[in-house]
């Protein structure tokens, strides 16, 4: 008996009593409240996030992946990174005496704020670590606003 419905119920309750204060769509960075989204098969990539007075930047671990098998969209206010990994063909499962760390595909998702200047956000990666630069946009000049 899984008890995933279970914790999606919980988490579905707490969405309707807090709803004003917990963004329902986007719970702790990913989609919360929808059905399976802790799934065995959905992987959530580790993050770390650092910020200063000019930027926002994202560390997501995807150990073992390549560039190449990881895509970043920008749909909406929602940051979308991806890992597919591509199968090696002829490894059997019975080569394996035990099989911990194979993951297929991670996901990890974040709401952009509307202060990032999206048309410069940078990606780097480099030893399974993805880095995303999320710039800040300030003000040009500041406008005295004059009293009447």
């Amino acid at each position: 008996m899984s008890v995933l419905p279970q914790i999606n119920r919980t988490f579905q309750r707490i969405g309707d009593r807090f709803g004003e204060i917990i963004d329902k769509d986007h719970f702790m960075g990913r989609t919360a409240f929808q059905e399976n989204w802790m799934a065995p098969d959905k992987k959530v990539a580790f993050a770390n996030v650092k910020s200063n007075e000019k930027e926002y930047v994202l560390e997501v671990a995807f150990p073992g992946y390549k560039k190449e098998e990881i895509s970043i969209e920008l749909e909406k206010d929602m940051l979308l990174i991806r890992a597919d990994k591509k199968h090696k063909e002829n490894v059997k499962e019975s080569e394996f005496l035990r099989q911990e760390f194979c993951h297929d595909s991670m996901f990890r998702s974040f709401r952009v704020r509307p202060n990032i200047d999206v048309e410069n956000i940078k990606a780097a990666f480099e030893h399974g670590l993805l880095s995303i630069t999320l710039p800040q946009k300030y003000p040009s000049s500041v406008k005295q606003i004059e009293i009447k």
